[in-house]
């Protein structure tokens, strides 16, 4: 390493003309020094900088493109393990040549600076030393390196690489491990630092062809109404005019500069920015769209004033004070139902647009805030509570002939045919008797997902309570819902069980 030295910096002295490697300097070597380190049998970690064992070698490069070039390296050194005083083995004199083809994520003649990363393939030849024996062989080698060139010149960078080098055996080090992974061969890693030089080889220079003199024409400006403005500028080439008007001559009324062809308010002096019209109220809108020209307003508003900032002027907004919607007249829907606030008579609580924004659990048309039965469907006349019905006895022998009598197609919400003739009935014992409610219960057995089967029981009480509407059931009167199978009435353990609990429940209220 210390005979390295002068000559490193005998070619620092040597690198104040430098160029990068581009399409003209397609060739550079590359002389450097630097540590080998090994890890194999002995050693099953980098150890950096703990020993050092020098190196030496030429890389010669060549340019393909402005990104890639093909690089091939040869060195030389000494490759051991020192754990201690001694060393456990030691390789002097390996030879290794490889191929690589180098990507280069800035160019150096662009950048002072040019990260770059290679990977190639090539040979390793070896005369290993351990307890006395000698080993001669050679290994084929995968180096990967990762690395830089700092331009320092025109003709000349610095160069540091890291290579981490993969071999296709493990015997270098004298040791033939059992493991024949790739990480069970012996592996080095290099670290090198050197000066490249960039060679240009220029081809004799051509001699140009001589070009002949053209004699410069005269250039005629055509100008046909003379009035001093060529034609090619000339809005009117044929009318003489003025320069303030692009060649078209004084139109102007109000005396703006602005001409009345483009004039938006042409009896009246304005801003050229406005198109010849005011902006009386400086809110930056001509006067012409400005629906308020005197009072400053926004854009959104169309020029209007608008103190809550949504976009709805205060002539127009029913909450001037509280940021709206345009569609609610400017004012905001808090329980977003539909209602906007000022019409709202429920504010906060989720309700319907003809109940002016007030909830209606049993949904009976009575709102929650007037029934005095808000979860059991009943009738205005007793503000929201039911009249007391008798069930028909022929009804209450339907709904539990419906138990068996409502079928559907298997693992399907679709209805048999053979469903029709009990629903149908029911459908008009209902038509009989308006006061009456449904609630449709659907179940499964506990076979299959269980989350499946929840959507199953949904879909076949509402397949149900669709077909009696279709009938011409009042929807209001009907409600259904799904449990699964969290309510058998039966052992799911046998069939004859499982089949009990496939069901739809019609429940009268």
């Amino acid at each position: 390493m210390k005979r390295l030295l002068p000559l490193l910096l005998l070619l620092f002295v040597l690198s104040i003309k430098s160029y990068s490697q581009t399409s003209e300097q397609k060739w550079n070597l590359n002389f450097y020094a630097g540590k080998n380190d090994y890890i194999g049998s002995y050693s099953q970690s980098i150890r950096f900088f703990n020993s050092f064992h020098p190196i030496s070698g030429i890389q010669y490069s060549r340019y393909y493109n402005p990104k890639f070039d093909w690089v091939i390296n040869t060195n030389s050194g000494v490759w051991a393990f020192s754990p201690g005083d001694n060393d456990n083995f030691i390789t002097r004199g390996f030879r290794e040549i490889n191929v690589s083809a180098r990507y280069r994520y800035k160019r150096l003649d662009v950048s002072k600076f040019s990260p770059f990363v290679s990977v190639g393939i090539g040979a390793r030849f070896f005369k290993t030393s351990i307890s006395g024996l000698q080993n001669t062989a050679y290994d084929a080698t995968l180096p990967i390196t990762i690395g830089f060139d700092l331009r320092l010149g025109k003709k000349t960078a610095l160069r540091y690489e890291s290579i981490f080098g993969f071999t296709n055996k493990n015997v270098n080090d004298g040791y033939e491990s059992t493991d024949n992974t790739i990480f069970g061969k012996d592996v080095y890693f290099q670290n090198n630092l050197g000066f490249v030089f960039y060679i240009d080889f220029k081809s004799k220079k051509t001699k140009e062809p001589k070009t002949k003199k053209v004699k410069a024409q005269k250039v005629i400006i055509l100008d046909r109404d003379k009035d001093g403005i060529p034609d090619a500028d000339d809005k009117c080439p044929d009318v003489m005019g003025i320069e303030l008007f692009d060649g078209c001559p004084e139109n102007d009324s109000d005396g703006d500069g602005v001409t009345n062809d483009k004039d938006n308010c042409p009896n009246i002096a304005g801003d050229a920015r406005f198109s010849g019209c005011l902006d009386s109220d400086n809110d930056g809108i001509s006067d012409f769209f400005d629906k308020c020209p005197n009072l400053k307003g926004s854009l959104t508003s169309s020029g209007c004033p608008d103190s809550d900032g949504d976009g709805v002027s205060e002539d127009k907004d029913k909450c001037p004070t509280i940021a709206g919607l345009l569609i609610n007249e400017g004012c905001p829907d808090s329980d977003n139902d539909g209602v906007p606030d000022h019409k709202d008579n429920c504010v906060l609580e989720a309700g319907t647009v003809e109940l002016n924004g007030c909830p209606d659990r049993d949904k009976d048309g009575v709102g929650d805030k007037n029934d005095r039965c808000p979860d059991v469907f009943g009738v205005k006349e007793l503000d929201g509570c039911p009249a007391v019905t008798v069930v028909p006895t022929r009804l209450k022998a339907l709904v539990v002939a419906s138990k068996k009598g409502i079928q559907f197609e298997t693992g399907s919400a679709v209805l048999k045919p053979i469903s029709y003739n009990i629903l149908n009935q029911i459908s008009d014992e209902l038509k009989e008797n308006i006061k009456l409610q449904f609630i449709i219960q659907g179940h499964t057995d506990n076979k299959g997902n269980e989350s499946k089967n929840l959507e199953l029981s949904k879909n076949r009480a509402k397949a149900v309570a669709n077909y009696l509407i279709s009938r011409g059931i009042n929807a209001k009167r009907i409600s259904s819902e799904g449990f699964g199978g969290s309510k058998p009435i039966a052992e799911n353990k046998t069939e004859k069980g499982r089949a009990l609990n496939r069901r739809v429940d019609l429940i009268i209220k």
